[in-house]
């Protein structure tokens, strides 16, 4: 079905993002930004077909994280977990019950226990420039013997850290019965953490990454000055008197792709696609089914973190965004756009990166979708099949059929597409409900649809909420890993809404509980 429509259709003119740039603004023109953003976030939502529902909650995950942390994590350690450590395992439930629904108990708790590692060393590491050097050297040494070699180095109390980390990124690897599959989720892991520890360096040498990756404006004042050398007579090599000017948009005075670059590394987004691909029931999917989309995927993913973290980007001063260095970019180039002056602004950044989300998302669905009979997707009734219901019609064909083997083709290739559309209305559900996006605080539909069933509940905290389970170290002086998820900000309101979800929650679990 092709839709030919603006992705700002039927969203009015948008006043708010007629602004041109971040810096200096007033609180009434933030939330005319906010407002403006949020009919955008909505209308994301209906055009990739992502409901509204409540927060999928999974006792059996939950618990066994509760366990997993009691009983292998404080045991390595040698001590309880802090805070940090708690706020990252519960925002890992979270993620891993929205994107990974449709899966099985024994992936969705790996990608819970690893991503809750991620999260915390990756705070670790900004806090503790011991962690982020031991970090720069966990390849070396896993090639070198491995962490539990005689010639290992790295200190005791970081040692347990990459440990941990190296086992259960394993752990979920064997989930994957491809071997391409498996070597690739390992590689996105050490990638992961290597970007970690770069961006603790970048920190320390901020100056100097300034200066590598800087602006288009400050690019022409550099060009003024070596045209200046050039007419007193200076020497200066090729390619630097020379910018091979190839399009109409000025890319070779773009800031560098460097910022780019670091994202997808740090945001360990193919993490979270190749391990999509392993089902539930024993079957698995092989890669030739959906790694012709990962490029899109990544895109995707990243596309919309960006828009979801835009507005409470903006509040905590987040000038360097994504979306502001774009507007900057292309406004500094002269690009025509919808601003009152008729240059670059905000809308025209946004509607720029939603029509890409929408035309990203529809060749994702055209890579997935069956080549032959599109029915296998379909039920009697006409509805898409669940993931249980295609995986229990593969478990009934033959591995081999005879003649053509288009049948099962067609049904591996659906259950890819499934598998991708469970992930991809997850992400987006989960940016619109998890507290760490503030789309609660900040967007008055989704505290309507919500009601008081916001994200929830940092049930896992609750677990250890004693002064004697919950240590505090150096590492989270500033309150703990993901302190998005402790909302103090401006617009307040959510915090008492969370304590009676977490008091109901809490309460369903135990009595779960009670029942095993």
């Amino acid at each position: 079905m092709i839709i030919n429509m603006s992705p700002f259709a039927d969203l009015g003119p948008l006043p708010g993002l007629d602004a041109t740039t971040l810096e200096g603004l007033s609180p009434d023109q933030q939330q005319s930004i906010i407002t403006d953003v949020s009919k955008i976030c909505r209308k994301m939502m209906e055009n990739l077909g992502v409901t509204w529902k409540p927060q999928p909650v999974d006792p059996t995950l939950r618990t066994a994280l509760v366990e997993w942390i009691k009983n292998e994590v404080q045991t390595c350690i040698g001590k309880p977990v802090n805070k940090a450590f708690l706020l990252s395992a519960d925002g890992s439930a979270i993620f891993t019950e929205y994107v990974y629904e449709d899966h099985d108990a024994q992936t969705k708790l790996c990608m819970a226990k690893i991503l809750t590692l991620c999260l915390y060393l990756d705070d670790l590491a900004e806090k503790d420039d011991g962690m982020a050097s031991q970090a720069e050297l966990f390849l070396f040494k896993m090639l070198d013997g491995g962490l539990s070699s005689n010639t290992c180095t790295i200190p005791p109390q970081y040692r347990c850290w990459l440990e941990l980390f190296r086992k259960h990124s394993l752990d979920l690897a064997r989930c994957m019965s491809d071997p391409i599959a498996t070597s690739m989720l390992l590689h996105s892991f050490t990638v992961f953490l290597e970007a970690t520890a770069l961006e603790n360096r970048i920190q320390l040498d901020r100056n100097i990454y300034d200066t590598a990756t800087c602006d288009m404006e400050t690019e022409r004042h550099r060009d003024q000055a070596y045209d200046q050398a050039v007419n007193q007579g200076r020497e200066i090599p090729l390619p630097l008197d020379t910018d091979w000017v190839t399009d109409q948009e000025f890319s070779h005075l773009k800031a560098n792709t460097f910022p780019t670059w670091l994202r997808e590394r740090t945001g360990g987004t193919e993490i979270f696609i190749i391990s999509s691909f392993r089902c539930p029931g024993g079957i698995d999917i092989p890669t030739a089914y959906w790694l012709p989309a990962i490029y899109e995927m990544r895109s995707f993913s990243n596309d919309i973190n960006d828009l979801y973290s835009f507005a409470k980007e903006m509040l905590a001063g987040d000038t360097h965004s994504f979306i502001a260095m774009s507007t900057r970019d292309k406004r500094a180039l002269g690009v025509p756009g919808t601003a009152s002056d008729g240059g670059w602004c905000l809308r025209d950044t946004l509607k720029e990166m939603c029509g890409r989300v929408l035309q990203t998302s529809a060749r994702i669905n055209r890579i997935l979708r069956p080549k032959g009979n599109l029915e296998c997707r379909y039920g009697d009734d006409g509805k898409v099949l669940s993931v249980d219901e295609m995986v229990g019609m593969l478990k009934k064909e033959p591995i081999v059929e005879a003649g053509d083997g288009r049948k099962r083709q067609d049904m591996m290739s659906a259950l890819a597409l499934r598998l991708w559309e469970t992930h991809q209305r997850g992400y987006v559900a989960y940016h619109l409900q998890s507290t760490r996006y503030r789309a609660f605080e900040m967007f008055d539909w989704v505290r309507e649809m919500a009601g008081e069933k916001g994200e929830g509940p940092e049930w896992i905290l609750d677990q250890f909420a004693t002064p004697s389970a919950v240590t505090t170290g150096p590492e989270e002086a500033d309150g703990g890993t993901l302190a998005q998820l402790d909302m103090k900000g401006a617009y307040g309101g959510h915090h008492q809404n969370r304590l009676s979800l977490l008091r109901r929650v809490t309460q369903t679990i135990k009595t779960w509980m009670g029942k095993q």
